[in-house]
């Protein structure tokens, strides 16, 4: 079992001094990892003295649950082209959230 495994299975209600630096540690590797690529927040957790592998931090990210967002009502599609067949794109905008 590796050590990244074994930190994880501390439960977080159990709240000792270590485990509450190992979830600093783990909100550190997901703010990093959200803002960054695995392999750019490999290196830069490197530089704040977290050894972690890049597949490492895609496997806490993969565990991050997703916020909820509550389905679209009204949905608009408009396509825009700047130029002939030079710069195309197409945006989508929800009417209800802006």
């Amino acid at each position: 079992m590796s050590k990244t495994n074994i930190l994880r299975t501390v439960p977080r209600s159990f709240d000792p001094l270590y485990v509450r630096r190992i979830n600093r540690v783990t909100e550190q590797q997901e703010r990093i990892g959200l803002n960054t690529c695995a392999r750019v927040a490999e290196k830069m957790l490197e530089f704040e003295q977290i050894g972690i592998n890049y597949s490492t931090v895609n496997q806490v990210l993969q565990e991050l649950t997703e916020p909820g967002v509550s389905p679209f009502r009204v949905l608009v599609l408009n396509d825009w082209a700047k130029g002939k067949e030079q710069r195309y794109g197409t945006i989508m905008v929800d009417l209800e959230r802006g």
